[in-house]
């Protein structure tokens, strides 16, 4: 399924207020372990596989520099009550020796931008 020609939703000023950007969300285990390039890396791969993945679907990374990597999939995909696009997804990441696994939630703007609700 490509989730990229799905029409962009209108969304009224302020239906996705109390939201975090993706910057905001690269907090809790193990991100402040990440490099620069790993934290680059995986939103690249975050953005990827919420934009084009079906649900079940994974897409990994690695950053052969550091040896870390991680992982993106899509649990879940659907259209609030207020018509907002969002998917459920459970994002693994992978520093040294540590793994920690985070279940979220990330909706889509009109803009297309992922924002994750508070």
């Amino acid at each position: 399924m490509n989730f990229t020609r799905i029409p962009a939703i209108a969304l009224s000023l302020g239906l996705l207020a109390g939201c975090q950007t993706m910057g905001d969300i690269f907090t809790g285990p193990l991100y402040d372990k990440l490099t620069p390039t790993d934290a680059e890396i995986a939103a690249s791969t975050m953005q990827a596989t919420l934009e084009k993945e079906g649900d079940g679907r994974s897409r990994s990374w690695t950053n052969t520099t550091s040896g870390n990597s991680g992982s993106v999939t899509v649990v879940a995909t659907r259209v609030t009550e207020k018509g907002v696009f969002c998917r459920d997804y459970k994002e693994t990441l992978n520093v040294g020796k540590e793994s920690s696994t985070q279940s979220m939630t990330a909706c889509r703007t009109d803009k297309g931008a992922w924002v994750w609700p508070e």
